[in-house]
C-alpha cells in the first residue's frame, strides 16, 4: 500500500497560517491542507483511482482505503507533530 506523510519541507516554517490544495500524492491522490500556528489542523485526501495507503502524521498513522472519487476528511490528534 502507498503512504501518504508529513513531508520534509516544512511550509509551515515560512507561514505559520495557511492551506493548499490539489497536491498530488503518489497512488493516485490528490490533497489539500489547512495549518494554524504551525501545525496542521485539517485534510482532505481524495482518491482519485481508488486505492489504499497509510496515513501518517508524527507518531500517529492509520489505515486509508477510499473507492475512486471517494474523499475523507482527516484532523490530526493530539498535539502538533512538529513541536
Amino acid at each position: 500500500s502507498k503512504r501518504l506523510k508529513r513531508g520534509r519541507t516544512r511550509t509551515s516554517c515560512r507561514r505559520p497560517t495557511g492551506s493548499v490544495t490539489g497536491l498530488r500524492a503518489r497512488g493516485g491522490f490528490e490533497v489539500d491542507l489547512q495549518w494554524a500556528g504551525g501545525c496542521l489542523v485539517s485534510a482532505r485526501i481524495t482518491s482519485r483511482l481508488g486505492s489504499k495507503a497509510r496515513l501518517r502524521y508524527g507518531e500517529h498513522a492509520e489505515p486509508l482505503a477510499l473507492a475512486q472519487g471517494e474523499s475523507r476528511d482527516w484532523r490530526p490528534i493530539g498535539a502538533c507533530a512538529g513541536s
